[in-house]
């Protein structure tokens, strides 16, 4: 049996990226890096803030991975918004709570690790519930 998880927009996630750039940023204001550096800091977190919301909490970027499907075999794919399908392994470095996940793939194509952050609003309740105890149990398995 294929899991199929079709992810949508996270406000909850937006709040956290938020507060956290937020945060960020008026420690900056303490450093003694002069005004300046000061201000190359707060934008560079305000760019890291708009391609954080945009990619992991609204999904509206090309390459934000807005469906998630794993078969019982183990294998995963994931959709991208530009319509692209990907197949990719899931890492054991997976993190899984009740508020929050982060599923770490890795794919042939990218030498890097791909993150999807999921957070309780991210999809519907019973398949981010389904997902969860899924990553809890398989994930050794598969990784």
């Amino acid at each position: 049996m294929v899991m199929n998880l079709k992810l949508k927009a996270s406000h909850r996630l937006a709040a956290l990226l938020g507060t956290a750039h937020a945060t960020a940023a008026v420690a900056t204001f303490v450093l003694d890096v002069g005004p300046g550096g000061q201000l190359l800091l707060a934008f560079a977190l305000l760019l890291s803030f708009v391609l954080s919301l945009r990619r992991a909490a609204l999904l509206s970027t090309r390459d934000a991975v807005v469906e998630i499907e794993w078969s019982d075999e183990g294998t995963l794919n994931f959709k991208t918004r530009d319509g692209t399908w990907h197949s990719a392994r899931l890492m054991p470095s997976t993190f899984v709570t009740s508020w929050l996940t982060v599923i770490n793939l890795r794919t042939g194509q990218r030498p890097r690790v791909r993150h999807v952050v999921l957070m309780a609003d991210s999809a519907g309740a019973e398949e981010y519930r389904r997902l969860r105890v899924r990553l809890q149990w398989d994930r050794a398995r598969y990784a």
